[in-house]
């Protein structure tokens, strides 16, 4: 696929009800020193964007805005928010519950199919200690290989974002991310059964950001991994190699750029709820809610009836007296059989025996399920001539409390169709066919 294709990692027509968006969470307002960052950021931004050369060494009243983002933190603390700090090499342990291969670019081969892990039943924290994101990249399959191992994925910045946030913010970071191969928005889920309204969505987002080389995808897993509970959350890998992760409604430029400065693990813009499902989750609960045995009892009475609306497929009469007789199976071509390359392999009025090609590797018992006695001729032909395909004049619907006619057989019992009476030369059951050199042999039996 494609590069800024909109990659569809799970699909499902399951509804779900639609949940209120909003802002639950903003920043303390920030001092003279901050604003002053902002506005250097900003310009930045601006110079990038207009093709002129950026200083990135400018970096205003850095110690006063350092002073002020601890104060900051300190603040969200109170206010429920966590701020974590991570070791600066941490150790490589695979530490989220997540199947390898996840798919987070339009760019790379598709994921193999991988196990459902449990959900959280509530929002939980940010990785700690002993969850370090580094070991969480590595599970997503973000982490670049050793030399000599096949690359993974080019993905340095993932970007958490939903429909929840403003389309202003939505659009201004689409159009931060076109045309780079490093950073992928990732999206929960959408709200079932409205796939296309949000795909659509979407769609409009990316042209109004000025293109579609825009990496997005949808995919609950990253979400569970990280613990994504509010957006937009930036993870990124560090020139170092490490990666890290901000959170809050601030460009993709500056998440970046504060992350590589050491500023992470923190929030540092508005947020918003996750306003899309975990469609995974989603389905598990419906799929655990729905009554399996009923629709599978239902499906087959459904099958009985349309294969034979209860009513024998054939009218084959009750076997009068024990007899056998044989039937030639030959056939007489209507038309040349003619081979790839045009060579005639047989010629039209050629008589052709199929035993002289081919052997029956079983015997065939042929009965009307309907009557007792043909039922224990049936079974006894079963043991005597094993190994034997049933071949029953009808399929009686299952009846509740009783066995199927498969289970008192213990094994398949297939519908005996004029094709084969014809073919076999039937004209009465109870009967076995057993192939006799280049003859069908018939034995009926009265029962």
């Amino acid at each position: 696929m494609r590069r800024g294709a909109f990659l569809l990692l799970l699909l499902s027509p399951f509804a779900a009800a639609q949940a209120p968006e909003g802002m639950i969470m903003t920043p303390p307002p920030a001092s003279a020193a901050d604003q002053a960052f902002m506005r250097q950021l900003e310009a930045q931004r601006k110079a990038q964007a207009e093709g002129k050369a950026v200083d990135r060494n400018a970096k205003p009243a850095d110690e006063a805005f350092l002073r002020q983002l601890d104060a900051q933190r300190k603040g969200l603390e109170d206010r429920g928010a966590r701020a974590v700090e991570l070791p600066s090499a941490p150790p490589k342990a695979a530490a989220a519950a997540k199947p390898s291969g996840t798919a987070t670019t339009a760019n790379r081969a598709a994921a193999a199919p991988r196990a459902m892990p449990a959900a959280p039943a509530a929002p939980e924290a940010p990785p700690t200690l002993d969850e370090d994101l580094e070991a969480i990249a590595e599970t997503e399959g973000l982490v670049q290989p050793d030399q000599g191992e096949t690359a993974r994925d080019p993905t340095k910045t993932l970007v958490f974002i939903s429909l929840s946030m403003p389309e202003t913010d939505l659009k201004a970071l689409f159009q931060q991310g076109r045309g780079r191969e490093d950073v992928t928005f990732v999206l929960r889920g959408w709200m079932p059964p409205h796939f296309t309204a949000v795909a659509g969505r979407v769609r409009n987002l990316m042209r109004e950001a000025g293109g579609d080389d825009i990496n997005v995808v949808i995919d609950p897993f990253p979400f569970r991994a990280y613990r994504v509970s509010q957006v937009p959350v930036f993870i990124h890998q560090r020139s170092e190699g490490d990666w890290r992760r901000l959170t809050g409604a601030v460009s993709l430029d500056r998440a970046i750029d504060e992350i590589e400065r050491g500023n992470f693990n923190h929030t540092l813009g508005a947020t918003y709820r996750v306003a899309e499902p975990d469609i995974v989750e989603e389905i598990q609960k419906r799929a655990d809610a729905f009554d399996w045995d009923k629709e599978k009892a239902k499906l087959a009475e459904r099958a009985m009836t349309n294969l034979d609306g209860g009513k024998p497929l054939v009218a084959l009469p009750r076997a009068q007296a024990t007899r056998e007789f044989f039937v030639d199976p030959s056939i007489t071509l209507v038309d040349d059989v003619v081979g790839t390359d045009g060579t005639v392999a047989a010629p039209k009025g050629a008589t052709i025996n199929p035993f002289s090609f081919m052997a029956f590797s079983k015997s065939f018992v042929a009965f009307d399920p309907d009557d007792p006695k043909q039922v224990a001729v049936a079974k006894r032909w079963l043991k005597e001539h094993a190994p034997a395909m049933l071949l029953a004049t009808h399929l009686p619907p299952p009846a509740k409390g009783k066995p199927t006619l498969a289970q008192s057989f213990g094994q398949s019992v297939y519908p005996l169709s004029p094709e084969l009476v014809a073919r076999f030369g039937l004209a009465a059951v109870p009967s076995l066919v057993r192939q006799n050199g280049l003859l069908l042999q018939i034995n009926e039996q009265r029962p």
